[in-house]
């Protein structure tokens, strides 16, 4: 396995550097940054990825973003978005990058928003660099079943699953977390890792919500032994005293 810290977090740097660890930089997930001059921020990125020696991941932009877009205009930006994220991406010597899958309940009819998404990421995919990996995560869907379809209906070996146990756990789906991960072991390979009560997309740290972290991850690692997780929480430090006290760091 392999543990990463997102740059959430206000002392993500300093923990990386202190564990020898990974980032998830989530600096270019808000696309007003993406507006601006990049070039300061895409050095400091560069020197620190350098210095850490150790893979990372960036996280795409996503408010307002979606592959299945049905306004033209949108489904460009979308497109235009990601194609931004992946040089960056590359502009850091990083291969890896997380995707929001963009659904919106109420709003897209499941077959649309399947059918939609799977024609964009083919064509997507195209466009890019031989090994850049997506990570396809979920955010708002309670069916666990619409992220795996679109997994199994771009069917590449470079688009992957991130599973975000606490998105999935704050929904109230009628599928436990071990049913999310047994269902999306085959296409998983990253993991946002944080604790809610159940009720909203808290992002506490490890222990301070209410989901049975320690069962959940030893069902995560029985399946998928070489997973990387990330740690989105506001203290790091915390919850990596707790996954030590579980046997887990």
């Amino acid at each position: 396995m392999q543990w990463l810290i997102s740059t959430i977090a206000k002392t993500a740097v300093e923990t990386a550097l202190a564990h020898n660890l990974g980032l998830e930089i989530a600096d270019f997930a808000v696309s007003a940054i993406l507006e601006t001059d990049l070039t300061d921020r895409i050095g400091y990125y560069q020197r620190l990825v350098a210095k850490l020696g150790r893979d990372s991941v960036l996280h795409a932009a996503y408010m307002e973003l979606s592959p299945a877009a049905v306004d033209p205009a949108l489904l460009r930006l979308t497109r235009e978005r990601y194609l931004q994220a992946c040089r960056i991406a590359g502009e850091l010597g990083i291969s890896r990058i997380v995707f929001h899958t963009g659904y919106t309940p109420l709003i897209y009819y499941r077959s649309w928003m399947i059918e939609r998404s799977v024609l964009f990421w083919r064509e997507l995919l195209q466009q890019l660099p031989e090994g850049v990996e997506i990570l396809l995560e979920n955010v708002l869907e309670k069916d666990l079943l619409l992220q795996l379809e679109i997994c199994q209906g771009v069917n590449h070996p470079c688009f992957r699953a991130c599973l975000d146990l606490g998105h999935a756990n704050a929904i109230a789906s009628e599928q436990t977390l071990q049913e999310w991960i047994s269902v999306l072991a085959p296409w998983l390979s990253h993991i946002h890792l944080h604790d809610n009560d159940g009720t909203d997309d808290l992002h506490l740290d490890l222990g301070r919500g209410t989901i049975d972290l320690t069962a959940v991850l030893n069902h995560l690692f029985a399946l998928c032994p070489e997973i990387s997780l990330t740690l989105e929480v506001p203290d790091p430090e915390a919850s990596i005293s707790w996954l030590r006290k579980q046997g887990f760091f």
